[in-house]
């Protein structure tokens, strides 16, 4: 059935159309009145022009005869007789010169006729005729008509065209309307109601009427053309889609039961995991403890060796064990951080106190360096805290044949936590102190410190940077066979430090060792300890060091410092027997370039107690490296003399 065009769209179309054949014909027809008027314009004054030289002609013979005779009564006879018709305005005779009347009339204003006053107003159409009598001339006749009539004439004409025009367009507009809107207004409306319908209601069933073989009826041909390859491309979309909803359906059920048996899997395994770990501790524990018992006995030289060999493979167990318990807790999201209180220097001393049996077998120096501004006891979970350090220790000591091992401890924005060049540089009790300060403002309760754990060991390649911090994954397989470990490491202190609001880090370059960089947010007790102030007997002196390791010069330079002793640092003990007896200013600097700033450290006393300084020259007690720290085996004793 055909499909009935919606009203709108019919008057809007059927309007459109009506509005501009309107106005076309109104300006043809416009067009054909104006020419219509000019014409007979024309036409009617050329018969005005054509009537008054005729009359001229007409009069002039009428008075040829009463002119000569000079007839008065016969001349005014034949010019009333021409004033009875209302076109004619005036009749004159003159005589040879043009100015003597010999009798004449004209109108008045009631278009009356009246004797001639020689008082013309007005636009007339004037002939003059010659009078002549026996071939000699007597005067002249002059006509004056008047085209008043014209107006009359064409108004009534413009009067009659333009009813006639009015029905002629009526007519043809409406005629014209009647055959556009059959031929193109219904077809164009009804192929927009299919058009609008299609895009409504996704129906590519509909089909637009065709009304006729005109450009038209092609359009509608080729939009229900296209509606047919559109409703065939729609089946064959709604085939394949659900065809691919049946795919993903059992395929989503498949990845569901595999995901179930993957999670089962995985309880199973790490349950499987703390289980047997925790079954593993518990007699690993007993067989460390043992071992180390025995070994406080008195036992044969063999016998000690071989104890301490099954003591330390019973601890590189234990550690792989822990390793895989930590990691097993971290993979399902069950380790949660402790809260309580901690003295820092203390975590640092349990930590260096694992490894001083490998200082006693690698020629390897331990350096402890804690910045000043660093809280005394800070609030956190010192457990993890101490697992992440002693991780990162002992790769250091395990990549390292020779050199050192330096473990720093900062505030974060601080020189303590920045670069190699602030290692380096030198530190006072007053920008200590203003370090400290500046911590405490931007974390109110709450602290950001920055660790780091270098070493002069075999570095990193960057290629296996990038996957250093992977689960089960080392720098590289000669690694793993050289080494040993299972690459679990690393995966957990990047976890660790993560829950501790922190990030880690890496810089190396292989064949100069490496540096792991992370930071870690604490608390802060409500009340920290009181500083013991520095004993005063020690204020205003001047120490010499001999140290030839610029990191461990440094931290006795920090020290002292903190002790209010003022100290240079000399490269060897030699050098520092020159500064007793021929002056500090003899002592030569660190061969060091690297670490310039921290090897050569200026006094600053002035000049009088320079030049006496060999006088008043008096051994001094050993100073340790780190006071607040026990000497470690393996760490570097420095030979030192504090001047009156």
């Amino acid at each position: 059935m055909p499909q009935k065009a919606p009203r709108h769209l019919l008057t809007g179309i059927q309007t459109r159309l009506g509005l501009l054949i309107t106005l076309a014909t109104t300006v043809m027809l416009v067009v054909f009145m104006v020419m219509d008027y000019t014409a007979a314009s024309g036409k009617m004054h050329r018969d005005i022009e054509d009537f008054a030289r005729r009359l001229a002609v007409r009069t002039a013979r009428q008075l040829q005869v009463p002119a000569w005779n000079l007839d008065a009564m016969s001349i005014s006879a034949v010019l009333a007789a021409e004033m009875e018709d209302q076109r004619v305005y005036a009749v004159a005779l003159f005589e040879r010169d043009g100015t003597t009347l010999l009798g004449g009339m004209q109108r008045d204003g009631d278009w009356r006729p009246v004797p001639w006053s020689g008082a013309i107003g007005g636009d007339f159409v004037t002939e003059r005729e010659v009078l002549a009598h026996l071939g000699e001339e007597i005067g002249s006749v002059v006509v004056m008509v008047s085209p008043r009539g014209i107006d009359d004439a064409l108004s009534a004409m413009v009067r009659e065209s333009a009813v006639r025009v009015t029905l002629v367009g009526f007519v043809l507009v409406v005629l014209i309307i009647l055959i556009l809107r059959r031929t193109v207004v219904v077809p164009v409306a009804g192929l927009a109601q299919v058009a609008r319908r299609v895009a409504e209601e996704r129906n590519y069933a509909l089909r637009a009427v065709r009304h006729g073989q005109d450009e038209i009826g092609r359009l509608v041909n080729a939009f229900n053309t296209m509606l047919e390859q559109v409703e065939r491309h729609e089946r064959q979309l709604t085939v394949q889609q659900g065809e691919l909803e049946r795919m993903v359906r059992e395929r989503t059920t498949a990845l569901d039961t595999a995901q179930a048996r993957v999670e089962r899997a995985s309880r199973a395994k790490n349950e499987f995991l703390a289980g047997v770990t925790h079954e593993l501790r518990t007699p690993m524990n007993a067989v460390i403890g043992m071992v180390d018992i025995t070994l406080g006995t008195n036992l044969a030289p063999k016998q000690r060796e071989y104890l301490n060999l099954v003591r330390s493979s019973a601890r590189s167990l234990l550690g792989v064990v822990n390793g895989v318990l930590d990691f097993s807790k971290l993979e399902a999201g069950r380790l949660t951080l402790e809260s309580i209180p901690f003295r820092t220097r203390d975590l640092l001393e349990e930590v260096t106190d694992l490894f001083h049996d490998r200082l006693a077998i690698k020629d390897i120096e331990l350096v402890v360096d804690i910045d000043t501004g660093v809280p005394p006891v800070l609030v956190g979970d010192p457990l993890r805290l101490r697992q992440v350090l002693v991780n990162l220790a002992a790769n250091a000591f395990k990549f390292t044949e020779r050199g050192e091992v330096v473990i720093r401890v900062g505030l974060v924005g601080t020189g303590a936590s920045a670069g190699t060049g602030a290692e380096n540089a030198p530190e006072t009790p007053e920008n200590g102190a203003a370090g400290s300060a500046r911590a405490a403002g931007p974390h109110g309760d709450g602290v950001e410190l920055a660790f780091s754990v270098r070493d002069t060991g075999i570095g990193i390649a960057p290629e296996a940077r990038e996957r250093l911090f992977e689960s089960y994954s080392q720098a590289d397989a000669s690694v793993s066979r050289r080494f040993g470990g299972t690459g679990l490491g690393l995966s957990i202190v990047r976890a660790l430090v993560q829950l501790m609001g922190g990030d880690v880090g890496v810089e190396s370059e292989p064949g100069r060792g490496s540096t792991f960089r992370f930071t870690a947010r604490f608390g802060l007790p409500q009340e920290q300890e009181t500083p013991t102030p520095p004993p005063p007997q020690l204020a205003g002196k001047l120490a010499l060091v001999a140290e030839a390791n610029p990191a461990c010069a440094r931290v006795l330079a920090r020290l002292l410092a903190q002790l209010g002793v003022r100290c240079q640092v000399a490269p060897d003990v030699a050098a520092l027997r020159t500064a007793l007896y021929h002056g500090p200013e003899q002592v030569p600097a660190p061969g060091h370039e690297a670490d310039h700033a921290a090897g050569h450290m200026h006094d600053q006393a002035d000049d009088r107690a320079d030049d006496q300084a060999a006088d008043r020259a008096e051994p001094a007690p050993r100073v340790r490296q780190d006071a607040p720290l026990r000497q470690r085996p393996g760490t570097s004793c420095s030979a030192a003399c504090i001047c009156r």
